[in-house]
């Protein structure tokens, strides 16, 4: 009599154990994967952020900057600055997604790097330089890629999750990556040449782009192909077309490798990739992004 009232216990705690959350569930209530207004509800650690998401407040901070808060409302006598909800931003892996960058500071060995925060905010590298602390012979004057030896001329040249080297003036070069002043933890990647490709041959391939558009594009390529082998993959070629300003969704990079990756190799050449931005170019609303690329205009430094 006592084992069965025992069973009869346990089979009803059994079937009070909470069932596992089926999959779909998962991917529904995964907060990182929203877009658009119902991103702006949650915080990125997935809290959520209460009337801040719903409603459209007011920032007291004391900016004046209008191209951050992005509007301005006259109320009254003065003008307040309001901050918008959601004022049809692109998020995730679309045209405004910030860029992290680890600044080193040559000269100092033991320097763990700075992470900058690119955002849309950022002006110029000049505001990057300023958020790079002291080298130990003073103020850093140029940014250097990871080959030790290209500059970083703009904004674009920056890569997302890339490394860099801070020097002490214009025209200082890094003997190699045995210098004494390269801090420990910087990465070096050996450059195997520089981009090269048929201006002529890719104005044949491509007539819808401009010589501007093919420089600029190039120069993207390049910006992302560390190594200079001459290809770009699967993962970096969002970022590439997201840094020329153009949405970039699973479904069109797919899309695009599967149209323009002729060898199936799961990489583009310079040529593919021209393809893949002259494709980008066509999407409606994308007709002047390319050369206008994207105003940036915050930066921060963790």
């Amino acid at each position: 009599m006592a084992s069965a009232d025992s069973g009869g216990a346990g089979d009803k705690a059994s079937s009070l154990s909470p069932e596992p959350v089926p999959d779909v569930v998962r991917r529904l209530t995964d907060t990182s994967k929203y877009t658009g207004t119902h991103a702006e509800r949650f915080n990125s650690d997935g809290t959520g952020r209460g009337k801040a998401g719903r409603e459209d407040l007011i920032a007291y901070d004391g900016s004046t900057n209008a191209t951050q808060r992005k509007t301005i409302k006259s109320q009254g006598k003065g003008s307040r600055v309001v901050v918008k909800k959601w004022d049809g931003q692109k998020f995730g892996t679309q045209a405004d997604m910030p860029r992290r960058i680890k600044v080193f500071a040559y000269g100092d060995y033991n320097d763990e790097g700075t992470v900058v925060v690119l955002n849309h905010a950022v002006k110029n590298i000049k505001q990057v330089l300023a958020r790079i602390p002291n080298l130990p012979t003073g103020r850093p004057k140029k940014i250097i890629q990871q080959d030790l030896r290209t500059k970083v001329k703009d904004l674009d040249g920056f890569k997302d999750g890339a490394q860099y080297l801070a020097v002490p003036t214009p025209a200082f070069k890094v003997s190699g990556p045995d210098a004494q002043g390269i801090p420990k933890l910087f990465q070096y990647i050996e450059r195997k040449q520089d981009l090269v490709y048929d201006k002529k041959k890719a104005s044949q391939m491509w007539p819808g782009l401009t010589s501007k558009e093919f420089a600029k594009a190039a120069d993207q390529f390049e910006v992302y192909d560390q190594d200079g082998n001459g290809l770009i993959d699967i993962q970096e070629i969002s970022s590439c077309l997201v840094s020329l300003g153009f949405d970039a969704d699973e479904d069109k990079i797919e899309g695009y490798l599967e149209e323009f990756d002729v060898d199936g190799n799961h990489a583009l050449d310079i040529y593919e990739f021209f393809g893949v931005v002259n494709k980008a170019k066509l999407e409606p609303g994308s007709e002047n992004l390319l050369v206008q690329g994207i105003d940036s205009a915050v930066c921060s430094v963790m």
